[in-house]
C-alpha cells in the first residue's frame, strides 16, 4: 500500500489490475495530483479514513466485493458520501452504467480507457468539489456573519432603549421646569423669555429625534408574524389619527381601493403616517395639500404598488435616494420641523416585508412614494 503525501489533493487508485495503477499513476501525478492504491474494495475502505482522498478512481470487477458494494459502503457512511467516485471498468452495458450513477458514482469510464479522457474527467470532477467545499464554507461564514449581526442587533436595541430612558428622564424635566419657569417668572425680559423659550424648543426637538430613534431601532428586528391586512383600513385610521393636522392645512385626501396584504399593520400605520405627514408638512405656500393613495398590481412581477401621491414642494433628482438614509434633512430646522428618520424607518418596514420604495418627485409640483409590495408573502 502507498500512503500519499496529504499536502496535494489525493486520488485513491482501487484496481487490481497493476498495468492499470501504473497508467493512471503515471499519468495522474504528472497532473501534480497525489497518488495512493488499493487493490480490491476492503483495503479501499480501510485506508479511506486514515487517507480522506478527495477523489477515488473504482474498478468494479476485483477480488472479494466488488465496486458497486464498495461505493455502496463508502455512500452509507455520512463521513465519506460526500467524496467523488469515477467507475473504470470493462463493463459497459446501459444496465452496469446505471448501476454505477444508483450507488453513489459521479462518473463511468469504460476500459480500454482514453488517457486524456480520464484525466478531463478527474479534473471537472475536482473543480466541482472545490466549487462544492467553497459554497459550503462561504454559506457556513454567512450563517455565522447572520448569527453575529442578530446578536449586534439585540445588544445595540436594548442600548437603544437604556440610553433613551436615560436621556428622556433629564429631558422630561428640563420641560416640565421649564414650563414653571414661564409660569413663575412673568417679569423675566426679552432675553430671559428668549433663552427660555430656545431651551424648550430644543427640548422637544431632542425628544422628538429620542422618539424616532427608538422607533427605527424598533423595526431592525424582525416583525411580528404577518396577518392579512386591509392597507385601506390602516389608511383611514391614520388620517383619523392626523385629523389636527389635516384640518388645520385645509388638507384634502382621497384614499382609492388598497389591497389587503399578508404584513404587520402596526409597522404600515407607521408608513402611512410618515408619508402622509410628510406630504401635509412639505406643501407648497399658499397651495392647499391634496393627497391621494391609490394601487395597482403588476401581473408579471406578481406584486403591488401602493402610490402616496402629492402636489407639495417635490424633491430634487440628486436627493432621491439621500431621502431614505438616517438623520438626512433637505431643509433647516427653521423651515420645517424633523429628525430626517422617518423616511429611514418606512424604508426598513418596507424591506422588513420583501418590498421597496421608490421615489418620483419634481419641484414645485408634487412627490410620489411607491411601496413596491409582493403578493405573497416570502417566508
Amino acid at each position: 500500500m502507498n500512503n500519499a503525501d496529504t499536502l496535494g489533493e489525493i486520488i485513491l487508485l482501487v484496481d487490481d489490475n497493476f498495468t492499470n495503477i501504473e497508467l493512471l499513476k503515471t499519468l495522474l501525478q504528472k497532473d501534480g495530483y497525489e497518488i495512493a492504491y488499493a487493490p480490491n474494495g476492503e483495503d479501499a475502505l480501510k485506508v479511506v479514513p486514515k487517507l480522506k482522498p478527495n477523489l477515488i478512481l473504482l474498478d468494479i470487477m476485483m477480488p472479494g466485493i466488488d465496486g458497486f458494494e464498495t461505493c455502496k459502503k463508502l455512500k452509507d457512511n455520512e463521513q465519506f458520501r460526500d467524496i467523488p467516485v469515477i467507475f473504470i471498468s470493462a463493463k459497459s452495458t446501459p444496465k452496469d452504467i446505471v448501476r454505477g450513477f444508483e450507488v453513489g458514482g459521479v462518473d463511468y469510464i469504460t476500459k480500454p480507457f482514453n488517457l486524456k479522457e480520464v484525466l478531463a474527467r478527474v479534473r471537472t470532477q475536482l473543480q466541482l468539489q472545490s466549487l462544492m467545499i467553497q459554497k459550503e464554507k462561504s454559506e457556513e461564514k454567512a450563517k455565522a456573519f447572520a448569527q453575529e449581526l442578530e446578536r449586534s442587533n439585540r445588544a445595540l436595541e436594548e442600548f437603544a432603549h437604556l440610553a433613551s430612558h436615560d436621556l428622556q428622564a433629564p429631558l422630561r424635566k428640563i420641560i416640565t421646569f421649564g414650563d414653571r419657569l414661564k409660569e413663575q417668572s412673568p417679569n423675566l425680559d426679552d432675553k430671559g423669555k428668549d433663552y427660555l423659550d430656545r431651551m424648550q424648543k430644543a427640548s422637544v426637538r431632542m425628544k422628538n429625534f429620542i422618539d424616532d430613534l427608538l422607533d427605527f431601532s424598533s423595526v431592525t428586528s424582525i416583525p411580528k408574524p404577518y396577518k392579512l391586512v386591509d392597507l385601506g383600513k390602516i389608511a383611514h385610521r391614520v388620517c383619523e389619527d392626523l385629523d389636527l393636522q389635516i384640518k388645520t392645512n385645509n388638507t384634502t385626501i382621497k384614499i382609492e381601493k388598497l389591497p389587503s396584504l399578508e404584513l404587520d399593520s402596526a409597522q404600515f400605520s407607521t408608513v402611512f403616517q410618515n408619508l402622509i405627514s410628510n406630504a401635509i408638512k412639505y406643501h407648497r405656500k399658499g397651495v392647499a395639500p391634496v393627497i391621494s393613495l391609490t394601487s395597482s398590481y403588476d401581473a408579471e412581477e406578481k406584486s403591488w404598488n401602493i402610490k402616496v401621491s402629492d402636489n407639495g414642494i417635490g424633491v430634487e433628482e440628486k436627493y432621491f435616494e439621500r431621502i431614505f438614509k438616517l438623520f438626512q434633512r433637505l431643509h433647516g430646522k427653521s423651515s420645517y420641523e424633523g429628525t430626517g428618520i422617518g423616511l429611514a424607518i418606512c424604508q426598513k418596514i418596507v424591506n422588513n416585508h420583501g418590498g421597496e420604495i421608490t421615489l418620483e418627485s419634481k419641484i414645485d409640483e408634487g412627490s410620489s412614494f411607491i411601496i413596491h409590495l409582493p403578493d405573497k408573502l416570502q417566508t
